[in-house]
């Protein structure tokens, strides 16, 4: 569940003259940058125009464990090439990312995070457009489903089942 502070609240209950804004944090291996839809100051954050597109969020439960797995496409706009210089040098698959939602005229403190997660999936870079493109995916929950029983832990186990790990689940089903 997301906390929402009173600020936010009233931006999101006023029906006219707010601009909802997404605030998109990459930790780079050379430092955080701050990417938004356009340029603009947020406390200590320099947030840079740079979104150009994201899709919606579709979020997908998985199998054989609990939890959700959400995700997001971004599209981000690279025309002064400060991104494509991190592309060559750097491995920007898993790189932590944040998603934020923001209301001009609220601080830091007044963040939501939609998602947290890392840039995965099928990552894109336009040269002719200067766009680069990923998915940020967010595992939301996650739990191995059940467990292996120790001997006696259950009356009557099955020896063979005794501290056997889910990878031999349905070798073990088929018993």
């Amino acid at each position: 569940m997301r906390t929402i502070t009173s600020p936010t609240q009233i931006k999101l209950d006023t029906a006219l003259g707010t601009e909802p804004q997404l605030i998109l944090q990459i930790i780079w291996a050379g430092g955080t940058e701050y990417y938004g839809y356009k340029t603009f100051t947020l406390g200590a954050w320099s947030v840079q125009g740079g979104i150009l597109d994201t899709s919606s969020i579709v979020s997908q439960l998985k199998q054989e464990v609990t939890g959700e797995v959400s995700s997001i496409g971004i599209t981000l706009d690279d025309s002064d090439g400060a991104i494509k210089s991190k592309v060559n040098t750097e491995v920007i698959e898993g790189r932590s990312v944040t998603l934020y939602h923001h209301y001009e005229g609220l601080t830091t403190g007044d963040l939501t995070t939609i998602l947290k997660g890392r840039i995965a999936g099928d990552i894109a870079w336009s040269e002719g457009t200067r766009q680069l493109s990923f998915d940020l995916e967010s595992l939301t929950a996650d739990g191995i489903v059940g467990y292996a029983p120790k001997a006696g832990d259950i009356t009557n186990l099955w020896e063979e089942a005794i501290d056997r790990s889910e990878e031999h689940t349905s070798e073990l089903q088929s018993h």
